[in-house]
């Protein structure tokens, strides 16, 4: 029922609401006609020829007692009843006699009561007890199926079919088999039925591709097969910011959301909406935000790591400037540096006035001790001898 054309539903299931309802009227008749033992057997040619002769004659007689939306007959049970009686036929030429008399009088507007006992002290007493007992008779069940129009109304017509019903299967009392189709001799049980709606949307939608997105609801009177998507479901498939809820055979129920050039749904209910534009804008500031970010650390960084290269490269041409370079030391010939580093001397270091020694103020050493001392015995005043 459904299917798929570049990725697009083609066809969706909708609410059915069938015209009429089945019901049925149960009906319990006993006809006065033997009952054979093949009855029994569902299955036996003569209980299938007995049913459908009994379906036959029944639909052609409930048809023309014009009973308003009659339908057809089902058989449901077949088994033996009170034993059957028969009239003789002389019998039943003086019953017709006294129905024929009973009418003209009732239409003459006599006194009933009185011509019926009148008639009862004359006709010969074979007319009310000359009958022979004979085999069982034959119990049939069948359900009178009515097609019952599907509104608000449909109950009211349902009890005035069932009084058609039993109004027309009375009038197969006591009659004879020329009269009408079969003769019963026990009153009928008439009896009304719910309306089942098991299985009722399955009959009515027939799809088993479906069926399961479909529920039984009760709309003012009306029975009704509603899908997922209405509200009358009991388990409804919510669809927000005026989303549309189709139900599609074996894919289940989806929701059609409005302006879906214009916006995004990040719920698959219509919910949480995004509008294209809004997101492309806020997605266009944000990398313009992100890539102004990147854009300024990168320099950030890059400035950061030059300057720290050239100090580095700075520092490394101190070092190697002192390492690789011929630094002189020369020895000073100013009279007022007496005492020197062997000529040699810091150009780095700077001697500052003020620290230098006042040369005047200095005591020469006297001579002897600027002489080395003699080794010579002799000269020190120590003789050899005692």
């Amino acid at each position: 029922m459904s299917c798929w054309i570049q990725w697009n539903l083609c066809e969706y299931v909708v609410t059915v609401e069938p015209d009429t309802l089945n019901r049925t009227v149960v009906v319990n008749v006993v006809i006065n006609q033997d009952y054979k033992p093949e009855y029994d057997n569902e299955k036996s040619p003569e209980y299938k020829e007995f049913v459908g002769n009994f379906t036959k004659k029944m639909e052609t007689y409930y048809t023309e007692k014009k009973i308003e939306n009659f339908k057809g007959v089902v058989v449901t049970s077949v088994s033996p009843g009170a034993p059957a009686v028969r009239f003789s036929d002389k019998t039943l030429k003086k019953v017709k006699l006294f129905k024929l008399i009973f009418s003209f009088v009732s239409n003459q507007r006599i006194d009933i009561n009185n011509c019926s006992i009148l008639f009862q002290r004359r006709l010969p007493s074979e007319v009310y007890y000359r009958i022979t007992p004979g085999a069982n008779s034959v119990s049939v069940t069948h359900d009178v199926v009515l097609a019952i129009p599907n509104n608000a109304s449909s109950n009211i017509i349902y009890d005035e079919d069932v009084k058609a019903v039993q109004d027309a299967v009375v009038g197969l009392m006591n009659c004879s088999v020329s009269d009408c189709v079969y003769n019963i001799t026990t009153p009928p049980v008439v009896d009304k039925t719910e309306a089942d709606l098991r299985g009722f949307c399955e009959r009515v939608v027939d799809d088993a591709g479906i069926i399961k997105f479909y529920e039984i609801a009760n709309v003012s009177g009306v029975i009704t097969c509603v899908t997922v998507c209405s509200s009358l479901h009991t388990k409804t498939k919510q669809c927000y910011n005026k989303g549309m809820c189709r139900v599609y055979s074996n894919v289940g129920a989806l929701c059609h959301c409005i302006n879906q050039d214009s916006t995004w749904y990040l719920g698959d209910d219509c919910s949480l909406p995004i509008s294209r534009t809004g997101f492309y804008i806020g997605i266009s500031l944000t990398l313009g935000f992100l890539l102004l970010s990147v854009g300024g650390l990168t320099v950030f960084l890059l400035l950061n790591k030059r300057k720290q290269k050239m100090k580095e490269d700075i520092k490394n041409q101190q070092v190697n400037q002192w390492m690789t370079e011929d630094l002189e030391w020369s020895r000073s010939n100013s009279s007022d540096f007496k005492v020197n580093a062997g000529g040699l001397r810091n150009p780095s270091f700077t001697q500052d006035e003020s620290d230098q020694e006042d040369l005047g103020s200095r005591c020469t050493a006297p001579f002897y001790a600027l002489t080395s001392p003699s080794l010579d015995p002799d000269s020190r005043g120590f003789s050899g001898s005692d």
